[in-house]
């Protein structure tokens, strides 16, 4: 099965939809998450 293939999208901003609509509980966890995202994209090589 092939997956969807999504360009131009803003990854954390979607994720953030997600969370928002999926997530009950431990929303603000998210912030962190984020946080630890952007600082592992900076280290990998483009």
């Amino acid at each position: 099965m092939a997956g969807i293939k999504i360009s131009n999208v803003d990854i954390l901003e979607f994720m953030g939809r997600v969370v928002r609509k999926h997530t009950k509980h431990y929303q603000s966890d998210f912030e962190i998450d984020k946080e630890v995202l952007t600082e592992a994209a900076g280290k990998q090589e483009q």
